[in-house]
């Protein structure tokens, strides 16, 4: 009888991985990769054998019906068809199958499912999915699932597939999971590269070593998986600068770290800031390349020319943070009485300047997206130098009347092989231009408006494009300019350790550096004075 079961079992958990696989080769007819499509197919066809182990859980006649429909599909090579037939066979033939052996092991899949959670101490339960998988859910202050409901393989190939780089001489994953990711990602690099799982709880490794929720947790035990327990991600972090390693984050498994001491939120606030910069570029992907190769053909020249008027210089680099609105009359005074100070500034700023009086010798614009048109619109035709990071989007180049300079980014394969100056821009266009001053060896370098911060419970300077006022969901404390705590984000804590690296590089040293902010974040690396004392 327990060998019957276990037969069972494995004929419930194997369907899972058929419905997993005949939904992906449907969403592969759909986006019209034939090839691809049909060798999946092959091995989905082989499969369906399977499924008559038990026939006693076999609707035979829709069976029957499905396989001629699929059959004329493939004859007639419709395969618009094909694709709605697979579809179709799952929710009648599979899913029937799936409740039905359900139906007969619950008592045998609910002792499994206790004896986890027991052994966890009641951190986790284990619970079950309509296609046939097992999803985790774990209790750790707040309940969270760390994989899908539904379709949790699925889910899993989605985010390998998502992350998978041929040339990647191995892969550094934080969160274990069920492991549904990794066994994903192990199939799509065929068992060929090393695989480096790091997580908090040990106890999930050992669920996916002792291989009782299914077949697919076989390779747990090749040498090429590295299971790695952490507890405060300082071996993950120490793996990052390892070369050829892709870097993929489990975002369920950081968002069940626990942040109930300062050290634990910050540990989970530098994962987060990593997932933020792989998704910046991600997301935006299209869009970068495009604006790329549009912008390389209506730019005047490159950054770095303009490198001679800025050498020896007082630069002043004006950011849009709310603070600007306590000082920026004293930058407009120091202009009229010509003050020798060089005025940078970023584009989000550009139109409250020109509103003040204020010309800056060069403007900053930096965002892929469209939305970034609002801070030149009706400002085309102005004579200031543009200095446009090599991605910035492309209708700014296309439309400004006057001289445009192209930053080519480090790290942007596109713009590397141009062989020009590269800039590192720290993901924010603030730190683009201080990466600019800092290249042309700028005497001094003065910073306001750059609050890093929510100062005031606002996000930007009054009257510039993306002004409004904040919420103090999702925010994160930070030591403030006068040694108060202040209020800031992830992202915005990102931009301002990269200003505090940046600010330890040797071409910086012999540069005065001063943040006259007067608000926001206080920023290592910097002498904080107020602006009048500096101009």
């Amino acid at each position: 009888m327990e060998n019957n079961i276990s037969k069972l079992y494995e004929f419930y958990r194997n369907n899972a991985l058929l419905i997993t696989k005949i939904h992906r080769a449907e969403d592969l007819y759909r986006r019209q990769l034939y090839g691809s499509a049909g060798n999946l197919f092959t091995e989905v066809s082989k499969d369906l054998s399977a499924i008559e182990q038990f026939p006693e859980y076999l609707d035979k006649e829709a069976f029957q019906n499905s396989f001629i429909k699929i059959a004329s599909s493939l004859n007639s090579e419709d395969f618009v068809l094909l694709a709605d037939t697979l579809d179709s066979f799952v929710y009648e033939v599979l899913l029937p199958i799936q409740q039905g052996v359900l139906s007969d092991l619950s008592d045998y899949i609910s002792d499994i499912y206790d004896s986890i959670s027991k052994a966890s101490n009641g951190l986790l339960d284990i619970e079950e999915t309509a296609l046939g998988y097992p999803t985790l859910l774990h209790h750790s202050g707040k309940n969270r699932y760390l994989c899908s409901t539904v379709d949790p393989m699925l889910e899993a190939y989605r985010l390998a597939k998502e992350n998978f780089t041929p040339e990647s001489e191995s892969y550094r994953i934080w969160g274990m999971g069920l492991g549904y990711h990794v066994y994903a990602l192990y199939q799509l690099t065929h068992g060929s590269t090393d695989i480096y799982v790091y997580d908090t709880d040990s106890f999930l490794f050992d669920i996916a070593k002792l291989g009782k929720l299914g077949s697919w947790q076989e390779i747990f035990h090749d040498p090429r998986i590295h299971l790695i327990e952490d507890p405060d991600s300082t071996k993950f972090s120490a793996s990052l600068a390892e070369e050829g390693t892709k870097i993929i984050l489990h975002m369920p498994s950081v968002h069940k770290l626990p942040e109930g001491t300062p050290h634990q939120a910050e540990k989970k606030s530098i994962l987060k800031r990593l997932q933020l910069t792989i998704n910046t570029f991600e997301e935006q992907k299209d869009d970068i390349y495009l604006n790329f190769y549009k912008n390389v053909k209506h730019v005047d020249g490159f950054a770095e020319e303009l490198f001679p008027e800025y050498e020896g210089q007082n630069v002043v680099i004006v950011a849009a943070g709310p603070s600007l609105d306590k000082n920026i009359h004293i930058l407009k005074d120091a202009l009229d009485n010509h003050a020798p100070i060089k005025v940078l500034c970023v584009g989000t700023v550009l139109r409250k300047l020109i509103n003040v009086g204020i010309t800056p010798d060069a403007v900053f614009v930096m965002d892929a997206n469209e939305v970034v048109y609002a801070q030149l619109e009706g400002l085309e035709h102005l004579n200031v130098p543009l200095i446009l990071n090599s991605s910035t989007y492309f209708k700014i180049a296309l439309n400004y009347h006057g001289k445009k300079y192209l930053a080519c980014q480090s790290g942007f394969e596109p713009a590397v092989k141009l062989g020009h100056r590269l800039f590192s821009t720290g993901s924010s266009v603030t730190t683009l231009a201080l990466d600019f001053a800092i290249q042309a060896k700028a005497a001094k370098i003065i910073l306001i408006g750059c609050d890093m911060a929510y100062t005031g419970d606002a996000s930007h300077a009054s009257g510039t494009v993306q002004v409004h006022n904040t919420s103090k969901e999702n925010t994160i404390t930070a030591k403030g300019y006068y040694g108060d705590t202040v209020s800031t984000t992830v992202q915005l804590s990102m931009f301002r350790e990269w200003i505090e690296r940046r600010l330890t590089s040797e071409d910086a040293k012999s540069i005065k550096l001063i943040n006259a902010t007067e608000g926001g974040a206080f920023i290592e690396g910097m002498k904080h004075i107020p602006l009048k004392e500096v101009i």
